[in-house]
């Protein structure tokens, strides 16, 4: 193992002695002696920079090494200067670490508790170094989609990687050996995420109410402790869960409305609040944001494995191409007591493609393209696959399984049963159950973005990632017509078919022609 002393590239003296079961000196990889070691030391041949103690290991010179022990250890142990050069590499979270001087202030001249009690220097000096890293892996967090971190079309859980890098902090030593970054931060990216986004929903508030968010409440930061009886926590359970979704700050006075009138000890931050949100969220989030929200990040999740082989699991559902197209309609306008009629162009327009997906290979084995979600429109891309099929495979197959949402049920699930052995419909409000929404997303992406006439992500996407709107204002006469789009529409889609990771045949497997997966011509 490598280490920098006093500037100089060093190594552990036992891991060049061969290990002397008598002295317990060495280690089993050492290829010198313990006599021709002591005799190169005083020979000069071998430099000891840091004489050894117990709990500090002896350190050589690895430059002023003769070439022969320079080689064994290299052999053996790799080479100490490209351990050293990866260490000393700064990662993308050590450049982000910015020194925050307001909170070295505030912890150090501002804050007081109990009377006129200052916090210790070493609290001072760990409570302003979890602020500046947690600043940054915030801003990593909120910028991931501009660096390595994550985002984009990959599904990567952010917090585990911020929290590698976080802990990767722990190891970066200076030339003398000591730690440069000695923080305390949770260690598991669960505990890690839920801090910073405690210490992010007080630095909302104010700046400071973020820096005395991260103080332990034996230094007088008792706040998240002052709503102690059970009727006070029915209070605060209450606002917390009102409809109404009011703030830290209006619950506190809210509260203090009742407390003054109850006797109860008055709240003095909005951090009190956050603490008691974040204890209540399991019972209070149906309130403020329904029960859809509440299956869909605190209920249990099923997790689910796609079929091996193909026509055992289909799933459909409509889709609103993110493509614009111009359409003229006739309009009517009275002028003067006459009615004049002329041709208006609208270039807003967007199609309805119906997909259904085999959920072995993500394969779009029909679709159809219309104005709009309709049950025909529906049964056009369920035949169109069921055509697909004899294409394929030279017979007519219908699905083991079928899946939808609840569109136009009454309608419909006749229908789908007629189609498939096993009808599925999808669960109101969740929509995870679907694999063909995230397969939706994919096309937008991966084809529909790099077009001319692309409209963008929705309402609830992130605002850079939106085309600019002033250039298609200006460009608006290029936009295509309603046939050019449907052959877009239709050459995605027989991209989708042709790539060989997708390849329907393939995973056809011992599926056998049967009353229940056929039809007969």
């Amino acid at each position: 193992m490598a280490e920098i002393f006093n500037n100089r590239i060093c190594v552990f003296a036992n891991e060049l002695i061969i290990f002397n079961p008598k002295t317990q000196v060495g280690s089993e990889d050492g290829f010198i002696p313990e006599g021709t070691y002591y005799s190169m030391v005083r020979n000069g041949q071998l430099i000891v920079l840091r004489r050894g103690i117990p709990g500090c290991p002896a350190l050589v010179d690895f430059e002023t090494m003769r070439k022969d022990v320079k080689k064994g250890y290299i052999v053996r142990k790799g080479d100490p200067r490209a351990e050293i050069a990866a260490k000393t590499q700064k990662s993308i979270l050590e450049d982000a670490i910015v020194y925050s001087n307001a909170a070295y202030e505030f912890f150090s001249v501002k804050y007081r508790y109990d009377g006129d009690k200052k916090l210790p220097p070493a609290k001072i000096d760990e409570y302003t170094l979890n602020v500046r890293i947690m600043n940054a892996l915030l801003s990593l967090r909120d910028g991931r989609k501009a660096n390595s971190i994550g985002g984009g079309g990959t599904r990567i859980n952010v917090w585990e990687k911020l929290c590698k890098l976080s802990n990767d902090l722990l190891t970066l030593k200076d030339p003398n050996g000591r730690d440069i970054f000695p923080h305390n931060l949770p260690k598991n990216w669960k505990a890690l995420k839920r801090k910073c986004e405690q210490y992010e929903a007080a630095r909302r508030i104010s700046e400071e109410e973020g820096y005395r968010s991260v103080i332990h409440k034996s230094y007088g930061n008792k706040y998240a402790a002052v709503v102690l009886n059970e009727d006070a926590k029915a209070v605060m359970h209450k606002l917390i869960s009102m409809h109404n979704n009011l703030n830290n700050v209006q619950i506190m006075e809210e509260y203090n409305k009742v407390a003054s009138l109850m006797d109860w000890k008055p709240i003095d931050s909005p951090t009190t609040v956050e603490n008691w949100r974040q204890k209540f969220a399991l019972t209070t989030m149906a309130g403020n944001k329904g029960d859809k929200a509440l299956k869909n990040t605190c209920m249990k999740q099923i997790h689910r494995e796609a079929p091996t082989q193909a026509l055992t699991y289909w799933t459909l559902d409509g889709w609103d191409a993110e493509l614009f197209y111009q359409k003229k309609t006739p309009k009517t306008v009275k002028k003067n007591g006459e009615e004049k009629r002329y041709m208006y162009t609208t270039y807003t327009n967007r199609k309805t493609m119906v997909v259904v997906l085999d959920a072995c290979e993500k394969y779009p084995v029909g679709y159809a393209i219309g104005d709009h979600e309709s049950p025909a429109l529906i049964r056009e891309a369920l035949r169109n696959a069921v055509q697909h099929t004899k294409e394929l495979f030279g017979e007519r197959y219908k699905p083991l399984q079928l899946q939808s949402d609840n569109y136009q049920k009454k309608v419909m699930v006749p229908f789908y049963e007629a189609m498939t052995k096993y009808y599925t419909p999808a669960a109101l409000g969740n929509a995870k159950s679907k694999i063909v929404e995230p397969y939706f997303k994919r096309l937008n992406v991966e084809y529909c973005q790099k077009q001319a006439n692309w409209s963008g992500f929705g309402i609830t996407a992130d605002k850079d990632n939106q085309p600019n709107l002033e250039v298609l204002n200006q460009n608006h006469k290029f936009i295509p017509d309603e046939a050019t789009v449907i052959a877009q529409l239709e050459a995605i889609i027989a991209q989708e078919r042709a790539k060989e990771d997708r390849c329907l045949p393939r995973c056809m497997g011992t599926y056998r022609r049967s009353p229940q997966n056929a039809f007969r011509d």
